[in-house]
């Protein structure tokens, strides 16, 4: 029980069934022994600038609802005894424009078509 959060990409076509990407396996990770070691998360888009994308996620290093629940269900963390222990912040992760997506099309092939069906 590990209780941390990474960003995974997904994406969907309509809106309701959603796909993952890179067989379920993180695209942002949470670092060891840093600000951000137990939980990272992302709420808007990627930014555009010059020649690169700019992603702002939050992180904590913190466990994901332990500060808040710990106490009530006994967990044994630093957190859930000391909330000071809790600390969120911001991060930037940068990577080259249209570096992470491909979409690549195979030779176009005549449809078959009849006339007057």
């Amino acid at each position: 029980m590990d209780n941390t959060i990474d960003v995974r990409l997904v994406y969907s076509r309509d809106g309701w069934e959603w796909h993952y990407m890179n067989q379920r396996q993180p695209w942002l990770t949470t670092s060891a022994d840093s600000w951000d070691k137990h939980m990272v998360n992302v709420s808007n888009p990627p930014i555009s600038v010059e020649d690169e994308l700019y992603v702002y996620y939050g992180g904590a290093n913190c466990h994901h609802d332990w500060w808040m629940m710990g106490i009530y269900e006994d967990l044994k963390v630093p957190e859930a005894r000391d909330l000071d222990l809790a600390q969120y912040g911001i991060g930037l992760a940068r990577m080259r424009l249209d570096g992470f997506v491909s979409v690549g099309a195979k030779a176009v092939r005549e449809g078959l078509w009849s006339r007057g069906c």
